[in-house]
């Protein structure tokens, strides 16, 4: 009797690439498949992998990542058809990837591949979380383990990161002054004198680039007030104020808010976590998570985003001449149009009728999927069915922000040259698990 030893694939040459993932898909053999490179791609053996399928090897990174590079080549139902099939229990190997697997920097960080698990550890305010983070397919709606290494990394309610150290008078919180003592400059007069108010027409890009770039700065960032109490009233400076006031003191003669003699604008300084033991400069907190994550839409918690969970996965809403709105808040609101106070997760989002346009779009895309994953899969489960919603929206919404909206500002050649982003259509990792993706402050 002789020991036979199982035939070895060789490498060989495949199909263009609209036809690789139907061939590499499908095939399940002694020793799984991974198919590497751009347009023409090598099969070649991935060894200790056996009899799974692709779906075993492949991490949720790359599925994430085939979201984006295959869907203009596939229906979606195709694709939704080999989710499915992870969904219903193969799963891979946890991973993380910047952005996505679309070649981002780290302010795309993770994948949500992770999820916080027993033990606890240190997190950068002093703070304790859990530890270590186990394998999920979901990102955390926290920002919570997107770097399995540094879990409280990119988390919401965590300090801002610096490129450069803080500077307060009396080296822990007092404000800046200049070395001889006095106050810096009025920083409205520094405005004005470099900016005008002139508006110059951008003759190539519309109002909506500036506000899809608004709602990005909410998605990484969102600071609260350390107090409750107004600054100023009606335009003029409240006195004594709250300690933690620092009003903008406007000019006699400033070319706008004279005209409404506004002499002050609202200015309070934002929450900080205390460094004590020894006491050390106060850090400002974020309380979103620092990756794209799309949070002014899901939140940072359950209690943020009360609407998240209905019946089919989707977001809770109301529908007005056919089209999809977000419920009102049942709090009320202050304004007299009691029709736009709606509850959404960050009320940011519907400061302007523009900003508002873009969380509509990802709100309604986030119900569209949910129900098109519904009518595939009837069997999931609402929860499964609002995640896997979430985790498509998500890696859509990355790949506008680095593909679409970046290089119009960035330039693309700019762009794929400091390796932003990639011409290939295969999977890239670039993910630098020593890099902190926090949002600078």
């Amino acid at each position: 009797k002789t020991n036979a030893r199982p035939a070895v694939k060789t490498r060989r040459q495949l199909q263009p690439y609209e036809e690789v993932w139907g061939h590499c898909l499908q095939s399940i053999h002694e020793t799984c498949y991974v198919c590497s490179g751009t347009r023409r791609h090598t099969c070649k053996t991935a060894p200790g992998v056996r009899v799974q399928g692709l779906e075993q090897y492949l991490s949720p990174a790359f599925w994430q990542n085939m979201f984006s590079s295959v869907l203009q080549h596939h229906p979606l139902s195709v694709i939704l058809f080999w989710n499915q099939r992870i969904q219903n229990g193969i799963k891979g190997p946890s991973s993380t990837i910047s952005g996505g697997g679309t070649g981002t920097t780290s302010s795309g960080g993770g994948t949500g591949t992770t999820s916080s698990g027993g033990g606890t550890g240190t997190t950068s305010s002093g703070g304790t979380t859990p530890s270590p983070c186990l394998p999920s397919k979901y990102r955390n709606v926290e920002g919570l383990c997107g770097n399995p290494s540094a879990p409280s990394w990119g988390r919401a309610n965590e300090p801002f990161a610096r490129l450069v150290s803080s500077f307060y008078a009396d080296g822990i919180s007092s404000a800046a002054v200049m070395s001889n003592g006095a106050a810096y400059a009025n920083v409205r007069n520094i405005s004005f004198f470099l900016f005008g108010i002139d508006e110059p027409t951008d003759t190539t890009r519309t109002m909506l680039n500036i506000f899809f770039l608004q709602a990005i700065t909410n998605d990484l960032a969102d600071t609260s007030s350390s107090t409750s109490n107004a600054c100023c009233i009606n335009g003029q400076v409240v006195s004594p104020g709250p300690v933690s006031c620092y009003p903008v003191v406007i000019p006699d003669d400033d070319p706008l808010y004279s005209w409404f003699n506004i002499k002050c604008l609202e200015y309070s300084r934002v929450n900080t976590a205390p460094q004590t033991d020894p006491p050390q400069a106060v850090r400002q907190i974020n309380r979103a998570t620092s990756y794209l994550d799309l949070s002014f839409l899901y939140g940072t918690s359950s209690v943020q985003n009360p609407s998240r969970l209905t019946t089919g996965g989707r977001l809770l809403s109301v529908s007005r001449n056919g089209l999809e709105f977000p419920v009102l808040d049942p709090a009320g609101c202050t304004s007299p149009l009691q029709d736009v106070c709606y509850l959404v997760a960050d009320s940011r989002s519907y400061q302007s009728p523009m900003s508002a346009i873009v969380h509509l779009l990802f709100f309604r895309e986030h119900n569209r999927l949910a129900l098109q994953l519904k009518n595939l899969n009837p069997s999931w489960s609402d929860l499964t069915l609002y995640e896997e919603a979430r985790r498509i929206n998500i890696a859509q919404y990355q790949r506008i922000v680095y593909y679409e909206l970046l290089p119009r500002f960035l330039g693309r050649t700019n762009m794929v040259n400091e390796r932003l982003i990639y011409e290939s259509t295969g999977f890239v990792n670039d993910y630098d698990a020593s890099q902190n993706p926090s949002s600078i402050a």
